[in-house]
């Protein structure tokens, strides 16, 4: 049998998985029902565009660096809370 190599792309979809499993575990008690759609729709898309992306011999670190800065600020933005009524930013 063959041994399972690891490449950059496998990495970072990894990494965003557990980072996104473990947002979805933090705001378990006060989750809408959004976070989840979130969770499906990341495997579903974060499974196809890892199937294309993994043909390539590899991807430069600074788009995956770019892809790591726009996720978080994305999970940041609904996270969160401005003002005493603690409204999220979106």
């Amino acid at each position: 049998m063959g041994q399972l190599r690891l490449n950059r792309v496998d990495r970072f979809l990894l990494t965003n998985t557990v980072l996104l499993i473990g947002m979805i575990a933090a705001v378990y008690f006060t989750a809408q029902w959004e976070y989840y759609v979130y969770l499906a729709m990341f495997f579903v898309v974060g499974g196809l565009v890892w199937r294309w992306v993994r043909r390539f011999d590899s991807v430069p670190i600074w788009i995956l660096i770019a892809l790591q800065i726009g996720i978080l600020a994305h999970f940041a933005g609904g996270l969160v809370h401005f003002g005493p009524e603690g409204v999220r930013l979106y």
